[in-house]
């Protein structure tokens, strides 16, 4: 039996209405997942089978030169990949907005930065680390090599047994990728990773200092905790929400869930291919074929398929 559809609130599809809610929104708050890089042929934290046996603290200490060749490949697959429009547009309202807009992202490909969005790390959180940043294995050491881009820390024909993995200046002990390992979805309402202290102060602070008056939800639908959390906390606040993502998912509202009603929007379709259109009219871009505003993140990938002129 079909349930009667006073109990269904459905979001709005409406361009118009968001852009005008847009326009007046003051603080904005962005989550970005997977959905984002897709069509980059990137890598986002999870996308592989066995990637949370490799990943986890212990399978690293039992074999970090087989943890070691895997991540290689997925720091490969970064830097082969090229941001796509929906990057640029988010940096392009990030110089804009400044401390008024928070991005959160649960990628861990460093396209965002390679887009040209500000590296100010209170504005731009990535929440489940960096595939660029490498840390020592010893978790009492607090070391920290950022933004390593070396894609062969393992020669390719190198055997194990003549791998030198990067070492911690301090320690002697092993680096490895500052990532975040056994994320669990919304259904078990559980989270058994463990963010950087200062990204999860970054994010309450500014979440907690005012009203919020929007929340973009790019490539994800939100059902990974404690990405979910932030999300809800604008909501109590207010905050009306758009979201974009190839697939509607299960969007009517459960206890426990994130639901959108009547007052939010939802976008199908892939963000790199709808974020440009949604945010057009407070950065008054257009797209267009060219190299010449090309950007390339420590010399590395140039854009060479679609920018944003700003008028």
């Amino acid at each position: 039996m079909a349930l009667p559809s006073a109990t269904i609130s459905f979001p709005s599809t409406s361009l118009s209405t968001f852009h005008t809610h847009l326009k007046a929104s003051t603080r904005i708050l962005a989550l970005l997942g997977a959905g984002l890089s897709s069509s980059n042929a990137s890598t986002s934290h999870g996308s592989s089978s066995d990637q949370p046996q490799l990943a986890a603290p212990r399978s690293f200490a039992g074999d970090p030169v087989a943890a070691w060749r895997f991540y290689q490949e997925k720091r490969r697959q970064a830097l082969d990949a090229q941001p796509n429009a929906a990057h640029i547009a988010l940096a392009e309202l990030a110089k804009r907005k400044g401390n008024e807009l928070m991005v959160l992202t649960t990628n861990i490909d460093g396209l965002n930065q390679r887009a040209g969005h500000p590296t100010n790390e209170s504005e731009l959180l990535e929440l489940h680390g960096s595939l660029f940043d490498l840390k020592c294995s010893n978790q009492k050491r607090t070391y920290t090599e950022k933004r390593n881009l070396n894609p062969n820390i393992i020669p390719p024909s190198a055997p194990s047994t003549a791998v030198l993995l990067p070492k911690c200046p301090h320690c002697s002990n092993y680096l490895r990728p500052d990532v975040v390992s056994n994320l669990l979805r919304l259904d078990f309402v559980s989270f058994t990773g463990k963010l950087s202290a200062f990204v999860t102060q970054a994010a309450d602070t500014w979440i907690s200092a005012g009203p919020i008056d929007l929340v973009l939800v790019i490539g994800t639908t939100a059902q990974v905790w404690p990405a979910a959390g932030y999300v809800d906390a604008a909501i109590e606040q207010g905050a009306r929400v758009a979201m974009v993502n190839v697939d509607r998912g299960d969007l009517v509202p459960e206890s426990g869930e994130l639901g959108l009603t009547r007052r939010d929007w939802f976008f199908v379709g892939e963000p790199g291919e709808v974020v440009g259109g949604m945010l057009e009219p407070v950065l008054e871009m257009e797209t267009e074929v060219s190299n010449e505003t090309a950007i390339a993140w420590k010399d590395r990938a140039p854009l060479n398929s679609v920018s944003y002129r700003i008028r």
